[in-house]
């Protein structure tokens, strides 16, 4: 047994070695729904073209701490693509935090990439967060579920994601461009109800909300190239 952990892990740096063994020995990592989430006074709504500029501005306030440069045009680009959903969460109102996510074709296993999650820095601490990580995950369609579920670490994100059971995984050079770090848990379709539930309370516009994840999903599976089908 140890001989073969010494061959795995060889030449592996210390965060990869340990992400391993964590999953040899503990299985698959699973989702951790917490039993609230937010606050009353919060909205979650799909992302409208008038939202992206308070948007830009949410992120040009995060850019410094979390983004390297160059990254705002993929970002805007990301806000406009019909393969990305973004939903944004208002506060009395006024937009003060934008999170996406997309759902890339894959006929093996359901794959949903978390993209993009800021919170306007006034607005930090009150659970914006939580809020718009769980409504991504109750707007997946079901069909799209259970599936495994990325994100990559941008200045420190990593310790939130860590809360709700997401754990490191290694990705190969070649398609990490900027070196970002990557988690990834699994989430059932207990989990993905038990989001919807955590919700509730939260204003969510939740049919609206619904119907263009599953538009994206679809839009995802007509423009794939055939090579992601292998």
């Amino acid at each position: 047994m140890l001989a073969s952990l010494s061959a795995h892990t060889s030449g592996m740096g210390s965060h990869t070695i340990l992400a391993k063994l964590s999953d040899w020995f503990l299985g698959p990592p699973r989702f951790r729904v917490p039993v609230d989430a937010g606050s009353p006074n919060f909205r979650v709504r799909l992302l409208r073209p008038d939202d992206y500029a308070i948007c830009e501005e949410i992120y040009r306030l995060n850019e410094v701490k979390h983004f390297p440069g160059g990254f705002l045009e993929k970002f805007v680009s990301a806000l406009k693509s019909p393969r990305h959903v973004f939903l944004v969460a208002e506060v009395d109102g006024r937009v003060r935090a934008v999170a996406g996510f997309s759902m890339p074709a894959n006929l093996s296993h359901c794959i949903t990439w978390l993209a993009f999650g800021m919170v306007h820095p006034e607005s930090k601490g009150v659970g914006l967060g939580t809020t718009l990580l769980l409504s991504r995950l109750a707007a997946l369609p079901q069909s799209h579920t259970p599936c495994t579920v990325v994100m990559t670490s941008v200045g420190g994100s990593n310790t939130f994601y860590e809360r709700f059971g997401f754990r490191y995984f290694q990705v190969p050079p070649k398609f990490n461009e900027y070196g970002f770090d990557h988690y990834r848990v699994h989430l059932s379709l207990g989990d993905r109800i038990r989001c919807e539930q955590s919700l509730r309370g939260i204003q969510v516009a939740e049919d609206e909300i619904r119907a263009a994840s599953e538009a994206a999903r679809l839009a995802s599976f007509a423009t794939a190239a055939p090579s992601q089908f292998a």
